[in-house]
Formats: structure tokens, sequence, C-alpha cells
């Protein structure tokens, strides 16, 4: 039980860090100098400006420094809040939560922080669109997912399906997935990974199997060694809860693979332990030690 609790809970980071570096960093840094950044913080007396470039090393480092990316979104959180600058606060929150969910850890301050953003994203109903504000300045969408997973990783299974819920069924339709995907800048196959995750998380393996199916076909289509190991780890996972241990073996140790390529060592850690789970549940005592 502790190996599949931290496998699903782990996988799960994955596919949402995934989605999240597509969905959330609309203005990505192209040549990032963090000291370029910092003297344009010093040099400028716009404020906003000040709110953007926190907000801009926060999602740089969000998933390689944690605690540095939380310090700096912390700081745009704060700014944004003195200023009056409301619009850029459902999106540092959304980055906080996932940070804490995904990084440190830290559930119930994630799911706090994603309420926080939903409360922003209702403030913002109310007021006049402004120049700069994103596309999740105003939508329910997002805030609702991050408050979908949060249950999900605390495992209030009710709760999370009542979130989840709230978005747009069209999400189960595959031929309405090109028009979401218009409506939310979401690439298909994070889409698609990012909500077997959620089905993996809450027990729920035929809707899971449903979209890791076309995550995997999309992630055919491209050459091997550029493919993304995710939708193999969490194949894996599925073929560990049909207790087809074989199959799990050989698509965690693809994952492993692939995760390498890409230096996604936590991923590989983790996906080993997949590997190690198969081989205990086939009483292969030796090959447990090693994974």
């Amino acid at each position: 039980q502790i190996f599949k609790r931290l496998m699903k809970i782990h996988i799960l980071s994955i596919a949402f860090v995934f989605l999240a570096a597509q969905l959330l960093a609309q203005n990505t840094i192209q040549a990032f100098h963090l000291q370029d950044s910092l003297r344009k913080i010093e040099s400028t007396k716009n404020q906003r400006l000040k709110a953007e470039v926190y907000l801009h090393l926060g999602y740089y480092y969000a998933f390689s420094k944690g605690d540095s990316a939380l310090f700096y979104l912390t700081k745009a959180e704060k700014i944004s809040k003195q200023k009056n600058i409301i619009d850029l606060l459902p999106e540092i929150y959304l980055w906080i939560s996932n940070i804490e969910g995904k990084v440190t850890g830290n559930y119930p301050m994630s799911l706090y922080h994603a309420f926080e953003s939903l409360k922003y994203v209702e403030e913002m109903q109310n007021r006049p669109e402004v120049p700069g504000e994103s596309q999740f300045s105003r939508s329910y969408l997002m805030a609702h997912l991050s408050i979908a997973f949060g249950y999900a990783f605390l495992g209030n299974k009710a709760k999370a399906l009542e979130y989840i819920n709230k978005i747009p069924q069209d999400f189960y339709l595959p031929k309405k997935w090109e028009v979401l995907m218009k409506k939310t800048s979401w690439s298909l196959i994070g889409f698609t990974g990012v909500m077997a995750q959620f089905y993996i998380l809450v027990n729920e393996y035929e809707k899971a199997k449903f979209f890791n199916r076309k995550a995997r076909e999309l992630n055919t289509i491209k050459p091997f060694e550029k493919q993304w190991c995710q939708p193999y780890i969490l194949y894996g996972d599925i073929m560990m809860q049909d207790k087809i241990y074989d199959s799990a073996i050989t698509n965690y140790k693809t994952g492993v693979y692939l995760a390498k390529i890409n230096n996604f060592y936590k991923d590989v850690l983790e996906a080993n332990l997949g590997v190690a789970n198969a081989y205990n549940k086939l009483g292969t005592v030796d090959s447990v030690i090693v994974y």
C-alpha cells in the first residue's frame, strides 16, 4: 500500500508539472539571467513590472528549486496585494499551490492556495479588464482543477470529484478536445496525461485507462527518444492495478530510460520504486533490493 500510494502521488506530480509548465508560463523568459531580472526589479518604479518579474522568477525555479520559487512568488504576492494588482493573484496562487503540492509536499497549504486562486478569480469577475491580464485572471477552470488535485492528494475523493466535475464535461468527448485545446492553450498530450493521473489518484482506473490510452497514442507519434516518460510510467501503474506485473516492469523501465534522457532524475528514482514494487509482487526479492 505504501508503494502504491507513493507511486500515485509522484506520477501525478510528473504530469501536472508537464501541464503547468505549458499553461502558466505565458511570457517565457527566452534567455534567463537571474542578475538581469534582479537589476530590472531594482531599476524600475513600475510596481506591476516588479511583480511580473518576480512571477517569472517563481515559475522559472518552480520545479527545480521550490523554496527559491516560493520566495519570489511571495514577493510577487506582496506587491500585487499592496498595489491592488489583483489580476496577477490567480496565477501567483496557482504556482504557489502547484509547488506546495508537487515539490515541497505541503498538501494542506497547496489546497489553501488553490482556494486563494479561486477567491481572486471570483473577485476579478466584477472588475474591468486591465492591460496585461492573463487568461487565468478570470478563468475558473485552472482554479477548480488545482482544488480537485489538492483534495485528491489529501485522499478526499468526494471533494476531488466535486471540483473536477465543475470543469466543462467536454473533456470526456474526444471530438470536442480540439475545441477545448483552443480555449485553454493546453496540449492534447498534456491534457490527457493529467486527466489520467487524476483518475489514478482517486482510484477510477477505467477513466484513467481512457485518458492514458490517448496520451500513449500521441506519445508514440514522436521519435522514441523524444517521447515523454509519463505515459509509460502511468501505464505501468495501471498494469500494477490489473496485476500484469511483467508488463508493468517493462513500462516502468521504459519510463526510466526516457526520464534519464531528459534529466528527470527524481522521476527515475520513483519509476524504479515502481519496478521494485512489481518485482515484490512477483516474489523476486533480489530484484526488489536492486531497484
